[in-house]
């Protein structure tokens, strides 16, 4: 008990956010870019805006290089800003 207790007060990293049951959050991070490698499983893997097309951008899991996610932009799957 005492190791959860001390866990759950552990402070995630503010980059990533939380997605809960957000079936829609969870997609989105999982869809990896189209030029992921096949090996990608195996390399470091960071999450952040992978694709930023027509001012919509995509977040996701990715073993290639990643840019910080913006306050104000509009990221796909989200329906959002």
């Amino acid at each position: 008990m005492i190791i959860l207790l001390v866990l759950a007060r552990q402070q995630l990293p503010p980059s990533i956010p939380i997605a809960g049951s957000c079936s829609t959050a969870i997609s989105a991070a999982c869809h990896a870019p189209d030029d992921e490698p096949e090996d990608g499983a195996n390399l470091p893997m960071k999450w952040g805006v992978v694709n930023d097309n027509w001012g919509v951008g995509h977040c996701a899991f990715t073993s290639r290089e990643v840019t910080a996610v913006r306050h104000g932009r509009t990221y796909a799957g989200t329906g959002s800003s």
